[in-house]
Protein backbone atom coordinates (compact mmCIF):
# COMPACT_ATOMS: atom_id res chain seq x y z
CA UNK A 1 0.00 0.00 0.00
CA UNK A 2 1.22 3.49 -0.90
CA UNK A 3 2.04 5.84 1.71
CA UNK A 4 -0.27 8.58 1.50
CA UNK A 5 0.26 12.06 2.98
CA UNK A 6 -1.13 15.77 2.85
CA UNK A 7 1.67 17.30 0.68
CA UNK A 8 1.55 14.48 -2.12
CA UNK A 9 -2.69 15.12 -2.21
CA UNK A 10 -2.14 18.36 -2.38
CA UNK A 11 0.20 18.12 -5.35
CA UNK A 12 -1.74 15.80 -7.25
CA UNK A 13 -5.49 17.92 -6.32
CA UNK A 14 -3.24 20.97 -7.56
CA UNK A 15 -2.50 18.81 -11.22
CA UNK A 16 -6.88 17.51 -11.48
CA UNK A 17 -8.57 20.45 -10.72
CA UNK A 18 -9.60 22.86 -12.72
CA UNK A 19 -9.28 26.89 -11.85
CA UNK A 20 -13.08 28.30 -11.22
CA UNK A 21 -13.26 32.32 -11.41
CA UNK A 22 -14.31 34.02 -8.27
CA UNK A 23 -13.85 36.79 -6.04
CA UNK A 24 -13.04 37.65 -2.44
CA UNK A 25 -14.42 40.63 -0.75
CA UNK A 26 -11.62 42.57 0.55
CA UNK A 27 -12.97 45.46 3.39
CA UNK A 28 -11.03 48.68 3.81
CA UNK A 29 -12.63 51.23 6.32
CA UNK A 30 -16.39 51.10 5.48
CA UNK A 31 -15.50 50.40 1.89
CA UNK A 32 -15.63 46.84 0.18
CA UNK A 33 -13.94 45.45 -3.07
CA UNK A 34 -13.91 42.31 -5.11
CA UNK A 35 -10.91 40.78 -5.39
CA UNK A 36 -10.80 38.60 -8.42
CA UNK A 37 -9.00 35.40 -7.84
CA UNK A 38 -8.38 32.16 -9.46
CA UNK A 39 -9.57 29.32 -7.36
CA UNK A 40 -9.19 25.62 -7.45
CA UNK A 41 -11.87 24.34 -4.27
CA UNK A 42 -13.25 20.49 -4.04
CA UNK A 43 -15.21 20.09 -1.58
CA UNK A 44 -16.16 16.35 -0.06
CA UNK A 45 -18.84 15.69 3.18
CA UNK A 46 -15.49 15.80 5.62
CA UNK A 47 -12.61 17.57 3.66
CA UNK A 48 -12.26 20.76 1.42
CA UNK A 49 -9.50 21.51 -1.22
CA UNK A 50 -8.68 25.41 -1.47
CA UNK A 51 -5.60 26.76 -3.46
CA UNK A 52 -4.79 30.27 -4.95
CA UNK A 53 -2.34 31.24 -6.84
CA UNK A 54 0.22 33.92 -5.52
CA UNK A 55 -1.75 37.15 -5.36
CA UNK A 56 0.87 39.54 -4.39
CA UNK A 57 0.78 42.34 -7.03
CA UNK A 58 -0.77 45.95 -7.48
CA UNK A 59 -4.74 45.98 -8.20
CA UNK A 60 -6.25 49.83 -9.58
CA UNK A 61 -9.51 50.84 -7.41
CA UNK A 62 -12.24 51.01 -10.04
CA UNK A 63 -15.32 51.49 -8.10
CA UNK A 64 -16.24 48.27 -6.04
CA UNK A 65 -13.90 45.98 -8.30
CA UNK A 66 -9.95 45.87 -7.94
CA UNK A 67 -8.26 45.58 -11.28
CA UNK A 68 -4.91 44.27 -11.66
CA UNK A 69 -2.26 46.06 -13.26
CA UNK A 70 0.44 44.63 -15.62
CA UNK A 71 3.55 43.76 -14.90
CA UNK A 72 4.84 47.16 -17.23
CA UNK A 73 2.37 49.74 -16.42
CA UNK A 74 3.23 52.83 -14.66
CA UNK A 75 3.14 52.89 -10.77
CA UNK A 76 4.69 55.83 -9.80
CA UNK A 77 1.78 57.33 -8.93
CA UNK A 78 0.33 54.19 -6.92
CA UNK A 79 4.20 54.58 -5.27
CA UNK A 80 3.64 57.93 -3.79
CA UNK A 81 0.57 56.70 -2.72
CA UNK A 82 1.33 53.79 -1.09
CA UNK A 83 5.13 53.85 -0.77
CA UNK A 84 7.72 55.52 1.01
CA UNK A 85 6.43 59.20 0.62
CA UNK A 86 3.28 58.26 1.09
CA UNK A 87 3.69 56.72 4.30
CA UNK A 88 6.05 59.60 5.71
CA UNK A 89 3.21 61.43 4.90
CA UNK A 90 0.38 59.99 6.89
CA UNK A 91 2.78 58.91 9.89
CA UNK A 92 2.60 62.25 11.47
CA UNK A 93 5.70 62.85 11.85
CA UNK A 94 7.20 66.63 12.79
CA UNK A 95 4.39 67.51 14.48
CA UNK A 96 5.27 69.82 17.35
CA UNK A 97 5.03 68.59 20.88
CA UNK A 98 3.23 71.18 22.86
CA UNK A 99 5.43 72.23 26.50
CA UNK A 100 4.62 71.22 30.43
CA UNK A 101 4.09 74.45 31.55
CA UNK A 102 6.08 75.60 34.24
CA UNK A 103 3.32 75.08 36.98
CA UNK A 104 3.05 71.95 35.93
CA UNK A 105 6.25 71.26 36.30
CA UNK A 106 6.89 73.08 39.76
CA UNK A 107 3.42 70.84 40.93
CA UNK A 108 5.47 67.93 39.80
CA UNK A 109 8.57 68.53 41.68
CA UNK A 110 6.33 68.77 44.93
CA UNK A 111 5.44 64.60 44.71
CA UNK A 112 7.63 63.26 47.60
CA UNK A 113 9.73 60.37 46.73
CA UNK A 114 8.78 56.97 46.49
CA UNK A 115 5.64 58.55 45.62
CA UNK A 116 3.46 58.94 41.83
CA UNK A 117 0.31 60.56 41.02
CA UNK A 118 -2.24 58.75 40.27
CA UNK A 119 -6.12 59.19 39.47
CA UNK A 120 -9.17 57.77 41.36
CA UNK A 121 -12.29 56.92 39.47
CA UNK A 122 -13.57 59.92 40.06
CA UNK A 123 -11.04 61.81 38.10
CA UNK A 124 -9.27 63.20 41.32
CA UNK A 125 -5.70 63.32 41.84
CA UNK A 126 -3.80 61.44 44.95
CA UNK A 127 -0.62 60.12 45.95
CA UNK A 128 0.05 56.09 45.34
CA UNK A 129 3.58 54.61 47.29
CA UNK A 130 5.56 53.18 44.19
CA UNK A 131 6.36 49.58 43.81
CA UNK A 132 9.54 48.64 44.85
CA UNK A 133 10.76 46.25 42.29
CA UNK A 134 14.04 44.05 42.82
CA UNK A 135 16.47 42.85 40.37
CA UNK A 136 15.90 39.30 39.56
CA UNK A 137 19.38 37.31 40.38
CA UNK A 138 20.91 36.02 37.44
CA UNK A 139 21.03 32.37 36.88
CA UNK A 140 23.35 29.82 37.74
CA UNK A 141 24.83 29.95 34.31
CA UNK A 142 24.88 33.76 34.54
CA UNK A 143 22.35 34.19 31.76
CA UNK A 144 20.25 36.72 33.02
CA UNK A 145 16.43 36.65 33.51
CA UNK A 146 14.64 33.47 33.26
CA UNK A 147 12.16 34.84 31.09
CA UNK A 148 14.39 36.46 28.58
CA UNK A 149 12.50 34.75 25.79
CA UNK A 150 15.02 32.06 24.82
Amino acid sequence: MSEKNVGKLVRRLKSLISAKDGSIMVKNGARKYALPVEAKVVFSEHYAFVTLPGLAGLYRVEGRQLKPMGAQEDASEAYVELGREGSARRSGRGRSVPEVPDVVKEALQQIPKGYRLAFDRDGRPKLVKMRKRRKRAPDAEGEGNSDSGS
